[in-house]
């Protein structure tokens, strides 16, 4: 009986294992959306701004909070497509999503002097998470007619 249990838990792990192999690339692109929504509230929490030695460590944390992103955005490039579709789908909205964010991080700092994240940037996220669903509404429908027009 307990053989039979190893047995089955065996065969757990070894499905479970190849579950997450199949979810490295989503799960690589969701850490890295959160480390870069989340990177002023971790250097905030790690390092208040009350002196220059503080000041000096939270901008250093920042900038490998920054290395960090980049290095999961390319570490998920370089893992294998995953075989589900569904999961191909949501990783192309992550990607997309992502995108989306580093753009409306870009326009909040540089055109509309925000520094903070306001209601203005709730609309943006929504608008962007909408922006995203239908971007993989387009591409999926692009791949499903060229793949109409290969078996033909």
């Amino acid at each position: 009986m307990f053989l039979n249990f190893l047995i089955s838990m065996g065969t757990t792990l070894k499905l479970l294992r190849k579950k997450i192999k199949e979810l490295r690339r989503l799960i690589y692109s969701t850490l890295s959306i959160l480390f870069f929504l989340g990177n002023y509230h971790l250097c905030q929490y790690f390092y208040p701004l009350n002196d220059d030695e503080s000041i000096r460590n939270w901008w250093l944390l920042k900038v490998d909070i920054y290395v960090l992103v980049i290095s999961l955005c390319y570490l998920s490039i370089t893992v294998k497509e995953a075989s589900d579709k569904t999961i191909n789908k949501i990783e192309i909205f992550m990607y997309s999503f992502g995108v989306g964010l580093a753009v409306s991080n870009f326009i909040d700092r540089r055109f509309l002097d925000n520094r903070y994240f306001e209601w203005d940037s709730v609309f943006a996220v929504v608008i962007i998470a909408i922006v995203s669903y239908f971007n993989v509404k387009r591409l999926t429908k692009i791949a499903d007619k060229q793949i109409k027009n290969l078996t033909e």
